[in-house]
């Protein structure tokens, strides 16, 4: 796992939104924090993809440094990971009866012939 920091004039909390959701949403991006004028983005995303993507949103970002991140950081990683139910253990009824909870109604009309005539 990479560590960049990128030096970003973020204003206002507007901002800092629209630049933290564009690099949510690159591929490889484990964790993000930002402070005034700093941004650090954990993961195996390229340095170079994520400064392109963070100008896309806000043009003056720029890459102040690039290397390993520490050992405790990769610790609460693996913690929430751990955290997250698997497959398995998610309980796939439940889950389909609280999405699709609203009762259906079928009204049937039995079928009539209709009069002849004669």
């Amino acid at each position: 796992m990479m560590k960049v920091e990128l030096n970003v004039e973020m204003r206002d909390l507007k901002t800092k939104k629209k630049v933290l959701g564009a690099i949510s949403g690159l591929l490889g991006v484990v964790a993000m924090a930002a402070e005034e004028n700093k941004i650090t983005v954990i993961g195996t995303a390229d340095p170079i993809k994520i400064c392109k993507k963070v100008r896309k949103v806000w043009p003056c970002a720029n890459i102040i440094s690039v290397g390993q991140e520490k050992e405790a950081a990769k610790k609460e990683v693996a913690k929430k990971e751990e955290s997250q139910p698997t497959i398995e253990q998610i309980d796939w009824a439940k889950a389909y009866t609280t999405f699709y909870s609203y009762p259906t109604t079928h009204y049937y009309y039995p079928y009539q012939e209709p009069p002849y005539y004669v």
